[in-house]
C-alpha cells in the first residue's frame, strides 16, 4: 500500500512499472496478490529460493529445495492459476565457484522447469531466474573475488540465467580507495559490460549446448533432483 501511494505522489501509473516483490509464498502474500495484482501486471509476487545453508557442493540439495518449496505452494493454491502462478513468481539459486557444476545446475533448472510446465499443461512459460552469489564463495582479497566474480558471472550467463545478483564485498585491498564500496560495485558494473559488449554473450543461445560433461552432467542434476522432489512434494 505505500509503494502504491508513493507512485501515486510521483504520478507513476503501476500499470507501466516492472519489478518484483518477492514475498515468501504464503497465505498472506496470495490474499495480497488478489488485492493488488492488478495494479501491477508487470510485477513478479511470489519468491521461491535454495536453501542458503548448503554447502556449496550440494546443488542436487539446491533444486530439490527451491522445487519443493515451489510445488508445494502450488498443491495448496486453490483460487490460482498454475499458469498464473507459475508467471507471477521469481526464483533464486546461489552459485559458486564450480564452473561447470554451477552451468550444469543453472542448465538442470530449466530441464527441471520444462517438466513441470509440460505435466502442469501450462505450454511455454520461461521461468524468472535469478543467481546470486553465495558469501562463501569469496576471500578477504578483493582483486582475486574479483576474478570469482567474473567465473560466476560467466557461468550464469552461459546456462542462460535470466538476471545476476552480485553482493558488494570489501576485502583487505580497499583500504587503499576512498570509496571502496563505490569500487567494488563499478568492477561488477564493468564485468557485465566486458561479458556484454567484448564476449557478446548475449548474442549465443545456449553457448554450452553440445558439450557432453556439462549436458550429461545437467541431466544426471536434473534425474537426481526430480527423484527427491517427487519423494517430498
Amino acid at each position: 500500500v505505500n509503494f502504491l501511494n508513493w507512485l501515486k505522489k510521483g504520478n507513476w501509473n503501476p500499470a507501466d512499472c516492472k519489478g518484483s516483490f518477492r514475498f515468501k509464498a504464503d497465505e498472506e502474500s496470495e490474499r495480497n496478490f488478489h488485492q493488488y495484482s492488478g495494479q501491477f501486471p508487470e510485477f513478479t509476487w511470489f519468491f521461491f529460493e535454495s536453501d542458503i545453508d548448503l554447502p556449496q557442493n550440494n546443488k542436487v540439495g539446491q533444486l530439490v529445495s527451491v522445487f519443493t518449496d515451489f510445488l508445494r505452494f502450488l498443491d495448496d493454491v486453490d483460487v490460482l492459476k498454475d499458469s498464473d502462478l507459475l508467471k507471477k513468481s521469481t526464483f533464486r539459486l546461489y552459485a559458486g565457484n564450480d564452473f561447470i557444476a554451477e552451468v550444469a545446475k543453472i542448465r538442470a533448472f530449466y530441464l527441471i522447469w520444462n517438466l513441470v510446465i509440460s505435466r502442469l499443461g501450462c505450454g511455454e512459460i520461461s521461468p524468472d531466474l535469478e543467481i546470486s552469489i553465495l558469501p562463501e564463495s569469496y576471500e578477504d582479497n578483493t582483486f582475486n573475488n574479483l576474478i570469482r566474480t567474473t567465473s560466476i558471472f560467466t557461468s550464469g550467463v552461459i546456462a542462460g540465467a535470466g538476471r545476476i545478483h552480485i553482493p558488494s564485498f570489501i576485502g583487505t585491498f580497499t583500504g587503499q580507495f576512498s570509496d571502496p564500496i563505490g569500487f567494488i560495485r563499478r568492477m561488477n558494473v564493468n564485468i557485465s559490460h566486458i561479458l556484454r559488449h567484448e564476449s557478446h554473450f548475449e548474442k549465443v543461445v545456449d553457448p554450452a549446448s553440445g558439450s557432453y560433461t556439462i549436458e550429461a552432467l545437467s541431466e544426471k542434476f536434473a534425474r537426481t533432483a526430480w527423484s527427491r522432489i517427487r519423494e517430498n512434494v
